[in-house]
């Protein structure tokens, strides 16, 4: 396609986009505005009524109780992240690979600090009603053709376009996205010497949203395209694409003339990559995935005849924090309008005593004199002050009914926040803060739904941007790093190989991306941090209640522990506790091993002997062999219920009975049951 179709494509789809969003937009900005509303911004006053306070001299108090609402849910989720795990589906995918696939993934995520783009994109979510991260490729260094695979956050929403027509909750299926940033034209100039003289494109630019005349808006345009290929299907079950096969076409047509081999014409997504600005196409190439790499996290939508919104968290507060704001600015003028508390009393109370009582109200003293008799002797009344100014209890009420709004709309209430409730059992507390949960999990499940499609795009990426061999180093877990050989020309999935100390070779882990399919899945919980410190409690409540479990698990204990030092004393620990606790066998069943071994070695030692011998040699020969099997059996089964068959074999094979072997293992045998008579019959 030649780069003039080309924006036109772009300019069509914009304005596709852009009157489908036409009315949600503005209110997904408004609501952002609103939840961050302050005393400075006054986002939450309308501009009308702001006006006319301010014209009035009326107090304007913003009371922001939207942005706890909202901060409940982000750090919340903070506390309990999405996990990204894969699993294995087939074509030769194994578990031991799948978990490599995280090991990589985390390693990415790690590098890319992608918790702090996936809070980014779950904040715009639950205040403004969507948020997205991305996925790009950088190289790892200026000296290198190698690429490494990055998540970044997508700081302004506002800033991305994606196809209208999508239907997944996720939006793998869009078949196309834009995303623009505005550039300074000193750096845009820099870094594309060829284009500094380009002006604004009028739809491209989208002038409304412009940082400035001194910025170039630069678009990064995806489109999905289909390509026709043929899948070739092997005897052995395997397939191959042609297209794979491209550098060697010779190959290709023998083996489309072998027997036994299928066919099948397939259309496969090719995702094209433009960098445009102005009217013109700077920069393209070829996306290494089949998904659109721009992620978006959408917890509630709607499209009512044909009008499509987004509703963040904020939309169903803006009213009760509104009429908040109001009764408690009007409860703040009431007040302020009303004169201080004077003194009232006879005038002949203050005559001569006008000093003191005309700072009563600005200064502090000890004492007021007041003249208690007038000229005639008669008592003068004592001056009184007058009751203070008293807010009207409407107001206060207003402001009540407007928070209890807020909890009824937002479904989070006092246990939400830690604050005292009417509901007094824990029963009760519990089942509301359940229930306030159910109320936003809407937005922990899309963000979920986003991690999953993340998980999606990675698996389809990883093969394809590590395409040669490479070391890599993966993140387990609990943070631990070890490398993996990465080798896309591999026989199998997943290979590793024990070391060797001797020769001091490193144990080694081979992985070919390019084998299996695999499927990527959302994990939601604690952070592995936060269920390491609950296993350190647990197993520590746990030895407090029977001190006797400290040396079966006291290296548990210390490998959860999280100090310096705790994994070389659960080395240590581990190497006191009882074999029994490790699944091996006890100190007695150890040494009955090895006399059973020992009996072993005398029965073959005779069987060598006896196998010159005549028929009865041979037939004693097949009885012991027999009984030999019969030992190597039992030895694989539950020792420990097999101890007085395992005994008596032993002491045949070696020629020992079994009252002199148990005295040899200081066992005194059990008593034979004596056998009780029968009761006479009857008469």
């Amino acid at each position: 396609m030649k780069d003039d179709d080309l924006i036109d494509e772009l300019r069509l789809r914009l304005k596709s986009a852009m009157e489908w969003e036409a009315y949600t937009r503005p209110l997904n900005i408004d609501d952002v505005k609103f939840g961050t509303g302050d005393s400075d911004n006054m986002y939450q006053w309308p501009n009308a009524v702001a006006k006319d306070r301010k014209n009035a001299g009326q107090p304007m108090l913003t009371t922001n109780k939207t942005r706890i609402h909202c901060m409940q849910i982000v750090n919340e989720a903070k506390q309990n992240k999405v996990a990204i795990k894969i699993s294995p589906t087939g074509d030769g995918a194994t578990a031991e690979a799948a978990e490599i696939f995280d090991g990589i993934i985390r390693s990415i995520e790690y590098q890319s600090q992608a918790q702090d783009a996936y809070s980014n994109s779950l904040w715009w979510n639950v205040f403004a009603g969507v948020g997205y991260t991305r996925i790009v490729t950088e190289y790892v260094d200026d000296k290198s053709f190698d690429q490494e695979i990055y998540i970044r956050p997508v700081k302004d929403p506002m800033s991305v376009y994606l196809d209208p027509d999508i239907m997944e909750a996720d939006g793998s299926d869009a078949k196309w996205g834009l995303i623009y940033e505005d550039i300074p034209r000193w750096q845009f100039d820099k870094q594309y010497p060829k284009y500094k003289d380009i002006t604004a494109d009028p739809l491209l630019s989208l002038s409304a949203g412009m940082k400035s005349s001194k910025h170039v808006r630069v678009v990064e345009y995806y489109r999905r395209t289909p390509k026709a290929d043929l899948l070739i299907g092997m005897k052995d079950g395997t397939t191959l694409l042609k297209s794979e096969m491209k550098d060697a076409p010779e190959i290709i047509e023998k083996l489309l003339e072998g027997p036994g081999i299928q066919t099948r014409k397939v259309m496969l997504d090719e995702v094209e990559w433009f960098k445009v600005a102005g009217g013109c196409v700077i920069s393209k190439g070829i996306w290494p995935s089949k998904y659109i790499p721009i992620i978006r996290e959408v917890a509630e939508e709607t499209v009512i005849d044909g009008q499509y919104d987004r509703k963040s968290h904020v939309r169903p507060m803006k009213d009760p924090q509104r009429a908040y704001n109001y009764w408690n600015s009007s409860a703040t003028e009431m007040v302020a309008l009303q004169p201080k508390s004077p003194f009232i009393g006879p005038m002949e109370a203050f005559d001569g005593l006008e000093t003191y009582w005309n700072e009563a109200n600005v200064s502090s003293r000890a004492w007021l004199p007041f003249n208690a008799y007038d000229q005639q002797g008669r008592p003068i009344p004592q001056p009184a002050r007058q009751a203070p100014p008293v807010m009207a209890e409407a107001h206060l009420m207003g402001m009540k009914v407007a928070a209890e709004d807020m909890q009824l709309v937002s479904g989070q209430h006092e246990e939400q926040f830690g604050q005292e409730s009417n509901a007094q059992s824990g029963v009760a507390i519990d089942a509301r803060q359940r229930r306030g949960d159910l109320t936003t999990y809407h937005f922990i499940d899309s963000q979920a739904s986003a991690r999953r499609y993340t998980g999606r795009i990675l698996i389809d990426m990883i093969p394809r941007v590590y395409d040669i061999g490479r070391i890599k180093e993966i993140m387990a877990e609990d943070g631990s790093q070890k490398s993996v050989q990465i080798d896309p020309e591999h026989p199998d999935s997943f290979t590793s190989s024990e070391g060797d100390e001797a020769s001091g070779e490193d144990a080694s882990i081979i992985f070919n991306p390019k084998i299996g399919r695999y499927a990527a899945q959302a994990d939601v919980g604690p952070s592995y941090g936060t269920r390491r410190q609950e296993t350190f409690q647990g197993i520590l409540q746990l030895m407090n209640a029977d001190k006797n479990l400290t040396p079966i698990v006291g290296d548990l204990l210390m490998r959860a522990a999280d100090f310096p030092m705790a994994k070389e004393v659960a080395e240590r620990l581990k190497n006191m506790v009882p074999a029994q606790a490790l699944g091996g066998p006890s100190q007695e069943m150890q040494a009955m091993q090895g006399q059973l071994a020992q009996a072993t070695a005398a029965v073959q030692k005779l069987l060598q002997e006896m196998t010159a011998g005549d028929a009865k040699s041979k037939l004693q020969i097949d009885e012991y062999r027999a009984e030999t099997d019969r030992m190597n059996t039992i030895s694989k089964v539950d020792p420990e219920a097999l101890k007085p068959i395992i005994r008596q074999m032993i002491g045949e094979a070696m020629g020992i009975a079994l009252p002199d072997l148990q005295a040899m293992h200081g066992i005194t045998p059990a008593p034979h049951p004596v056998p009780q008579q029968a009761p006479p019959p009857l008469a």
